[in-house]
């Protein structure tokens, strides 16, 4: 469920943005059950490795900051 958002993200920016820090917030929009589903804003859970997979606030937030979001985004040490 993340995947669509990721590409949006991808498409609107052109693959890459030039300063990550401008950017003061982003609005997905989805259904229900996506939000619920990995919509929510994110919180660093009991298993963060799983969550931040399926969580679009983080993967849309990583792939704006990084350009793209890849599973080593993901390890426990490396969420913020």
């Amino acid at each position: 469920m993340t995947n669509a958002s990721i590409d949006s993200a991808l498409e609107l920016t052109g693959f890459r943005v030039k300063d990550p820090d401008a950017i003061e917030e982003v609005d997905v929009s989805v259904s229900k059950m996506v939000y619920d589903m990995a919509g929510a804003p994110f919180k660093i859970p009991d298993d963060p490795q799983v969550d931040a997979q399926f969580s679009i606030p983080y993967t849309v937030a990583v792939t704006l900051r990084n350009g793209g979001v890849l599973l080593s985004d993901s390890v426990p040490d490396k969420i913020e």
